[in-house]
């Protein structure tokens, strides 16, 4: 359970904020809570540590017989767990790992936490402890400091791993305890609040009658320790919890197994991979909704690069297969709904009618991909057939935006924060796709934005070959081949001009009418990005001049501070960086992997964590601190993909590939 925190996008926030909000909650908490007895006693251990030493040996005896597969669960844990005899067949679907012990208390969880849960490199970690530390005497604050201590090295040696609090509950036999039970959870229940890693599950309610008397019947003789019953109780409450985030084996293993001297980057490639698992939803029509993180709402361009990464592993994961098909049938979908909006709600709705082409291109190009890499063409259904129809009509329409607008019989798209009442910049007719908006949700100064026109073309290669041997439509086939050519010469004729001391370069925007915009913004498509997305090579002499001009500050939204240099954007504070423009430039570069130019780029990537191992949409490159979005999936997803390709892990995707 969380409260996402939306900040809103280009807004600043410090590391702190979590935290802050977190420590308020718990101090309001506190004043309110009972005080009596026990209620404020300090947890001392009169016990040695150690005292279940023979159960971890054992442990331990049974792993060298059969180790547990990394992305495994591990159910960690006081006797409740322990005795829990079916729970590995119960939750089999997530390979449970049984791993309590005794009458444990956290801080023994706590000494045994490397060799009883980090060991096993687990996709998922369920906690259920604190009940025997409460009846010893000590307090639910001392619990929840305790689980906080047990959380911390979580987030150190498994970041990005979920974990999974079970509520405590209280046996008949505990029921004086009661009070300081209720004041744990509710603890640890506002932590959850704002550690996305954190779950906290209720099972309090299945242990009560319609009545609210507890279930006596759940428990055996000794009125401690619960039965089958209760046990089953709680089955479909944690098998709920654990389903929210999808099972992605392939992708954990991969996470789990990565390994590098730099602990740090271990530590954001993990986060970074495993952060797209924690934004989607598996939805009941069978479609995979993909949240842009702390924004309620999904992005057609967003939701196609945070699922990218996992296009790696799915041919050899039907679960991640599954999953991507789920998230091309969604953007079917919207497609269908409205193509000139860029971001829905989970219900359908339009979150914004932002008319950006890379809207209609990212979802072209990532079915393709996913075509290319598991050779599975079911994703090809009449939906999509009918959202590729809305692609090709839509750009036709508004290659000449102009004589679109006011037309009688026709659709005409205007925005209220456009100029001329609301259909934007004039601009000529080019062949390229009139659009109002950047990348970045940000008012085109002129019309004709060439990344996007690149990817426009790029995008419709693939269309061409998906109408024609999926669809046998040579109307449509043709027409995506017109498209891609008047679009590219477009490009040619308009989008390339000379500057002194770079020589030819790509503009960022034109409008056919002598005017251009010499820059370059971090949201992909970028100029930066153009051999990533396969427009031209990485060695094209015009994009070289570009790439030159581009990462120099001669380019306004340059940026260079103590942490290191890079691109940002007009969407947020003016010298901030943007990971994606980072990691693009790694991405793009010529240099081998080991290179000064791409260490230097993993050093200002690492060095931009403000500590919760995670990247951010900008940061101040002189106090990383200073942050904008505290969750924003696209660059630790897109930086995980930077690691896998960089690092050998993967064969590179293949791209569609038109020789213009």
């Amino acid at each position: 359970m969380r409260v996402t925190n939306w900040s809103g996008p280009g807004k600043v926030v410090s590391l702190g904020l979590s935290f802050l909000i977190v420590t308020t909650i718990l101090t309001q908490v506190l004043a309110a809570a009972p005080q009596g007895a026990g209620a404020t006693k300090a947890f001392a251990p009169d016990y040695d540590l150690n005292r279940f030493e023979s159960a971890a040996v054992a442990f331990e005896k049974e792993d060298g017989k059969h180790m547990p597969a990394p992305g495994c669960t591990v159910f960690i844990g006081s006797s409740t767990v322990a005795h829990w005899s079916g729970l590995e067949s119960e939750f089999k679907s997530f390979a449970a790992v049984n791993r309590g012990f005794g009458g444990s208390t956290i801080p023994e969880v706590n000494y045994y936490f490397a060799r009883l849960v980090a060991k096993y490199k687990p996709g998922k970690i369920v906690f259920y402890a604190g009940t025997n530390d409460i009846a010893d005497g000590h307090s639910g604050e001392q619990v929840a400091a305790d689980f906080k201590k047990f959380l911390a090295l979580a987030h150190k040696d498994l970041p990005g791993v979920p974990v999974y609090f079970i509520s405590m509950s209280a046996a008949p036999s505990r029921q004086k305890w009661l009070s300081q039970y209720e004041l744990g959870n509710r603890l640890i229940a506002a932590l959850a609040e704002n550690d996305k890693s954190l779950h906290y599950i209720d099972v309090t309610g299945v242990m009560r009658d319609a009545q609210g008397n507890l279930h006596s019947d759940y428990f055996g003789p000794d009125n401690l320790h619960m039965n089958k019953a209760g046990y089953a109780a709680w089955v479909p409450v944690i098998a709920a919890a654990l389903s929210a985030y999808p099972e992605l084996p392939a992708v954990d293993a991969a996470a789990a197994d990565f390994k590098d001297k730099d602990a740090e980057l271990v530590r954001l490639f993990r986060a970074g991979l495993l952060n797209s698992k924690k934004q989607v939803s598996l939805e009941s029509d069978g479609t995979v909704y993909v949240s842009t993180g702390d924004i309620p709402a999904e992005w057609l361009r967003d939701s196609s690069a945070q699922i990218r990464p996992y296009l790696y592993f799915a041919k050899k994961d039907a679960k991640v297969a599954e999953l991507i098909r789920g998230v091309i049938a969604r953007q079917a979908k919207y497609l269908v709904r409205d193509p000139y909006a860029n971001a829905f709600k989970k219900d359908f709705g339009i979150w914004e009618e932002k008319f950006e082409l890379d809207s209609l291109t990212y979802p072209v190009i990532f079915a393709w991909s996913y075509y290319k890499a598991t050779g599975d063409s079911s994703i090809f259904t009449p939906e999509f057939a009918r959202a590729m129809d809305k692609v090709l009509d839509t750009m036709a329409r508004e290659q000449d935006h102009a004589a679109t607008c006011g037309k009688p019989g026709v659709y005409w798209y205007t925005h209220e924060s456009l100029v001329n009442n609301g259909k934007g910049p004039e601009a000529a007719h080019t062949g390229m796709v009139w659009m109002g908006f950047r990348p970045s949700d940000d008012n085109c100064k002129y019309s004709y934005l060439i990344p996007s026109e690149m990817m426009a073309v790029v995008a419709l290669t693939a269309l061409v070959e998906i109408e024609d041997k999926f669809y046998a439509d040579q109307k449509r086939k043709e027409q995506a081949l017109l498209l891609r050519t008047q679009i590219d010469d477009g490009i040619k004729k308009y989008g390339i001009v000379e500057v002194p001391g770079f020589g030819r370069v790509f503009a960022y925007e034109v409008d056919g009418l002598g005017n251009h915009l010499l820059i370059d913004d971090a949201n992909i498509p970028s100029l930066l990005s153009a051999p990533y997305l396969g427009y031209v090579d990485k060695d094209d002499p015009t994009y070289q001049n570009t790439r030159r001009y581009i990462l120099s500050t001669a380019n306004p939204n340059y940026a260079v501070g103590r942490l290191g240099s890079g691109i940002g954007s007009e969407h947020t504070p003016k010298g901030y960086i943007w990971p994606l423009s980072l990691i693009m430039q790694g991405l793009t570069s010529s240099s081998p992997a080991d290179s000064g130019e791409q260490a230097d780029i993993v050093k200002a990537l690492l060095a931009s964590d403000p500590g919760d191992h995670l990247l951010h949409e900008s940061y101040d490159p002189d106090d990383q601190k200073k942050f904008t979005r505290p969750d924003f999936g696209w660059p630790n997803a897109l930086f995980s993909e930077y690691i896998l390709v960089s690092r050998k892990m993967v064969t590179p995707l293949p791209v569609p590939v038109w020789k213009h």
